[in-house]
């Protein structure tokens, strides 16, 4: 697949979904974190208001960089964007919950990512987890 998308590339060097899906290659299969990252902002800056790209650009930061901050700016941004994106809310609430220590904002996330899609099992399991484990409200869980 990484030669199939480098392929891709040179044929068209500013096809996003090619760069993206190489910077998860790197990320994922390869554990290549520099080359993604490089890839990623590459992505980024051709498609800024891609909020998938951004979405997992913050993923990227919070879990394979530990970058809080930047992963924080990343999740907002994608939320100006789509302020209703039940995966980027839910995401951003359990970022939340496990880097930020915020139980109050996790919870206000949570739960406008279940306004957002009420049937979303992993915001409800999510949810469900937080409530039990960081609330101690197993009767709302």
């Amino acid at each position: 697949a990484e030669r199939l998308f480098k392929a891709a590339l040179r044929e068209d060097p500013e096809s996003v979904e090619a760069l993206t899906k190489l910077a998860m290659i790197y990320e994922f299969e390869l554990v290549q974190y520099d080359e993604a990252e490089e890839l990623y902002k590459k992505a980024m800056a051709l498609a800024p208001t891609d909020v998938s790209m951004i979405y997992d650009y913050a993923v990227f930061l919070q879990e394979r960089r530990k970058d809080y901050d930047g992963a924080e700016t990343q999740y907002k941004r994608a939320l100006d964007l789509s302020p209703n994106d039940p995966s980027v809310l839910n995401n951003y609430a359990v970022f939340l919950q496990e880097c930020r220590n915020s139980s109050d904002a996790a919870d206000a996330m949570f739960r406008k990512s279940l306004d957002a899609a009420p049937n979303s099992s992993t915001a409800l399991c999510n949810y469900a987890s937080f409530l039990e484990n960081n609330r101690g409200e197993l009767d709302r869980a």
